[in-house]
């Protein structure tokens, strides 16, 4: 159970109804289980189910050379350290980019997981996304590029004291003016070396494989993070 207190807060049926509808929100969104339900490998056929019901991206692992893993958003510490667990051997080396580092024993595994800031990017996470390209630059023909996207990837994604200070200032005019996330993602993706597809092509000519994990209404990709 999440809601450890549940007994104690279910204090009428009502209540405790509206407290069971809750539990099963959150266990819908448990990053380390809903990961796990969707990719999987067998023999040496990494398997991810994009939709629950139907498509089934697959892939040879024995086909790439070298498997490299990048996350960056609020929950892709997590994300990232599961699908490492599930790649195993296979994995050659990743960097994950989040608000907080979960407290989970990581041991032998090639993956690096970096703290930024949030709402407002900071030096640490010029310093972190750096890393990243430094990660995926002068990759191959032949390697494999998997990246988990999720809320907050705006922020934490930041390569330029330039960007840095040109994103604060987006945020403050355009939050004054009214403006919704949508709008200010696509303008601070724009001032981006890595957001808005930018990733992807330092990465090429690799084979990249984005899971995006969406947190705007009607789920548009192109403003997520």
């Amino acid at each position: 159970m999440i809601i450890t207190n549940l007994k104690k807060l279910a204090v009428t049926t009502l209540r405790k109804k509206a407290l069971l509808v809750a539990e099963a929100a959150y266990e819908a969104i448990d990053i380390e289980k809903t990961i796990k339900r969707r990719i999987w490998i067998k023999k040496n056929i990494l398997e991810i189910n994009i939709h629950l019901e139907s498509s089934v991206l697959r892939l040879d692992l024995d086909d790439y050379n070298r498997v490299f893993m990048v996350g960056i958003g609020k929950g892709s510490a997590l994300a990232s350290v599961t699908l490492a667990k599930i790649l195993g051997k296979y994995l050659t080396k990743g960097i994950a980019l989040d608000v907080s580092i979960p407290k989970l024993k990581i041991k032998n595994w090639k993956l690096k997981i970096l703290k930024g800031t949030h709402p407002l990017p900071s030096k640490k996470n010029i310093k972190a996304t750096k890393g990243i390209i430094k990660l995926v630059s002068g990759l191959k023909k032949d390697d494999l590029l998997i990246n988990f996207i999720c809320g907050g990837g705006s922020a934490l994604a930041c390569s330029r004291d330039c960007e840095l200070s040109d994103s604060a200032l987006v945020i403050k005019e355009l939050t004054k003016a009214g403006a919704i996330i949508s709008e200010l993602n696509t303008v601070r993706k724009h001032l981006s070396d890595i957001k808005g597809g930018g990733l992807a092509k330092i990465a090429y000519p690799a084979m990249v494989v984005s899971l995006v994990a969406s947190d705007v209404c009607g789920n548009d990709l192109s403003v997520v993070a």
